[in-house]
């Protein structure tokens, strides 16, 4: 579990696909306590569990279904990934929830540069994304893109916009994107439960779930 707070930049240095499957190797400088072998990453927001280490040097295996369903496939040697380490459960949740399992990849439709006095610019990204997403994004609500937590803005039938503060853009692979890129898209863990339920109330006509024990419940 993490909670979408990137804690340093990585730099891809090779990655070696085989069959249906990747090695990836990054680079990065960790604050102490260092990872250790079998830690859990999140590798712009997808889960990853370190393989090899080689000072400061990380080696994580990919399976073809996270080749599949994130944008690690298309990385290539040089390029700035987002790393953030498990959460301990005594810290501070300062981001949401975010388990690292992506949903898919979503492709940035527009970037606006929002320059605010005395405060430096802020990016409004929009991102395009499919029927399958769409009863999980919600306005003022919490996404993970490339392992970043950030909150919903607009939403229209097509584009999603989430606001980027400066300090985000200046410690995140943010900073590196255009127009045109794939990011790595984790909709909220709770919205999915609910919409579970809500599925299994429908096919199960002794549910006791309501709609009512829902919003007493505070979703």
């Amino acid at each position: 579990m993490f909670t979408g707070c990137i804690e340093t930049l990585g730099t891809v240095i090779s990655i070696n696909k085989y069959q249906e499957q990747a090695r990836l190797s990054v680079d990065s400088k960790f604050s102490a306590p260092l990872p250790i072998l079998g830690d859990s990453i999140a590798v712009n927001g997808v889960c990853l569990t370190i393989t090899d280490i080689d000072h400061n040097k990380y080696t994580f295996d990919v399976s073809s279904a996270t080749l599949n369903m994130s944008n690690i496939g298309k990385l290539a040697i040089g390029d700035k990934i987002n790393l953030e380490r498990a959460l301990k459960f005594n810290q501070r949740l300062n981001g949401h929830l975010v388990t690292g399992h992506v949903d898919t990849t979503v492709k940035i439709e527009d970037l606006k540069i929002e320059d605010i006095k005395k405060k430096g610019s802020y990016k409004r990204l929009g991102f395009s994304f499919s029927d399958s997403e769409k009863p999980y994004l919600v306005s003022k609500g919490s996404i993970a893109l490339d392992g970043i937590s950030l909150t919903i803005g607009d939403i229209d039938n097509k584009i999603c916009w989430v606001t980027i503060i400066p300090y985000t853009i200046l410690n995140t692979n943010l900073k590196y994107k255009n127009i045109g890129d794939y990011l790595n898209l984790e909709t909220d863990l709770i919205g999915k439960y609910v919409q579970r339920q809500l599925l299994l109330r429908t096919n199960a006509t002794n549910s006791k779930l309501t709609i009512d024990k829902i919003l007493q419940s505070g979703f």
